[in-house]
């Protein structure tokens, strides 16, 4: 006798696609692309996949923006979006401080969960792997927001003499110092120091849309 067997019923196309975007999403903050979503589920006909899109649309679970799709769920009702063009400058060492480039080398898309001033926004690539722990690895960028001062504990871009570097900020004493993320590196204790910015965000690679916050205590 042979035992009955029972099919399993097929996945639903749509509920995969959110899914999927979803989680794409939520742990770089960068849609996927049709032919990414296509590759993932198997699926040739991009056609299928982009009228599930518009579905999800119509009913309120994705956000069309600028030819992508995000999850609705991680903006506020009514939130405008804005897809910010953040200038990249140059480099700074997540390892040993290093000279600060402070020349134009493109542009790095970014759309901001918070209140940023687009002004006070700029990149930097990141040089090194001492920030590892914070999930800041060697060549992400980073978006900077201009400010002179940090709370405890924050990751900043400083100036040591004329050199930059990224590293946790802690005051000790009327000085400061340096805190890497990883135990190979040594903390820097100083008075010879200059914030630039707080970072607000890491990207895994510099030809992502999108920006994902940097991890934090």
């Amino acid at each position: 006798m042979f035992a009955a067997v029972t099919k399993m019923p097929k996945p639903d196309k749509k509920e995969e696609i959110l899914k999927y975007v979803t989680d794409r999403y939520s742990s770089h903050l960068l849609p996927p692309t049709m032919d990414e979503i296509a590759q993932h589920l198997g699926l040739k006909a991009v056609s299928n996949i982009h009228r599930q899109l518009r579905s999800l649309v119509e009913e309120g679970r994705l956000v069309e923006y600028q030819r992508k799709y995000l999850p609705s769920g991680f903006f506020r009702k009514g939130q405008p979006l804005r897809l910010l063009q953040i200038p990249l400058l140059g480099n700074v060492a997540g390892g040993l401080p290093m000279l600060a480039l402070e020349n134009l080398q493109g542009h790095v898309p970014y759309l901001p969960e918070g209140a940023e001033d687009p002004e006070e926004l700029f990149a930097l690539k990141v040089q090194g792997d001492s920030m590892s722990g914070a999930g800041i690895l060697d060549g992400d960028i980073v978006v900077v927001e201009r400010t002179p001062i940090v709370e405890n504990g924050e990751i900043a871009v400083a100036m040591v003499g004329e050199e930059a570097t990224v590293k946790r900020i802690f005051r000790e004493g009327g000085r400061i110092r340096l805190q890497p993320e990883n135990p190979a590196y040594s903390p820097l204790l100083t008075d010879d120091v200059m914030i630039l910015g707080k970072v607000v965000a890491c990207s895994r690679s510099y030809k992502s849309r999108y920006i994902r916050p940097a991890r934090g205590d």
